[in-house]
């Protein structure tokens, strides 16, 4: 559809299209150029910066790879067990801590749950699950070997839980919560 009527001429600079009057004076065209040129310029800006984004999220994309079936294997056979000690005997007797597997987390996680208290302030016993981010599980298999770093790994991963089911409003002291379904709870990443 030509939309230049008489007197008009239709014109195009760097894949943008406009119409200027065919009378226009010299300097008159140059502002137009250069208000064309300016424009693309900050449109290929925009476009190379998006671009530059998407590279840029493409390394933490491959970062949150999940685990392999060999990973997940070494994690519920070497780690989990001290895991589920540590937690337990951190928490007391009053918590039954058991390694399940949910459907929420493609790892084995930590299933916590423990009788509601005669003076809880939430109206339902403690039911949460605790599963770790693959990069977690990562640094936990890598520090296997070293006994020392993976007791200091599972003491971490205890004082983590505990910080996070406070954020989330459970009643630790009371062994309560909210609503009287199982909590998924996931734990960021924990720097060893």
């Amino acid at each position: 559809m030509d939309c230049a009527g008489p007197g008009f001429r239709k014109s195009s600079a760097a894949g943008a299209h406009f119409i200027r009057p065919a009378h226009a004076s010299q300097p008159e065209r140059r502002a137009l150029h250069s208000h064309v040129r300016r424009t693309t310029d900050t449109a290929s800006i925009a476009r190379n910066t998006a671009q530059n984004t998407q590279n840029d999220a493409r390394p933490t994309e491959t970062a949150a790879m999940p685990l392999s079936k060999t990973e997940n294997r070494q994690f519920g056979d070497k780690c989990l067990p001290l895991l589920v000690k540590s937690v337990a005997t951190g928490f007391g007797f009053d918590f039954r801590v058991c390694p399940r597997q949910m459907s929420v987390s493609p790892t084995l996680g930590l299933h916590i749950t423990a009788a509601r208290s005669a003076n809880a302030k939430l109206s339902y016993p403690l039911n949460v699950f605790v599963h770790l981010p693959p990069s977690s599980v990562r640094q936990l298999l890598s520090n296997l070997d070293r006994p020392i770093a993976a007791a200091r790994a599972s003491d971490r991963v205890q004082e983590e839980i505990r910080k996070l089911m406070s954020q989330t409003g459970v009643d630790f002291a009371g062994r309560s919560q909210e609503k009287g379904e199982v909590m998924m709870v996931e734990l960021s990443d924990i720097a060893l």
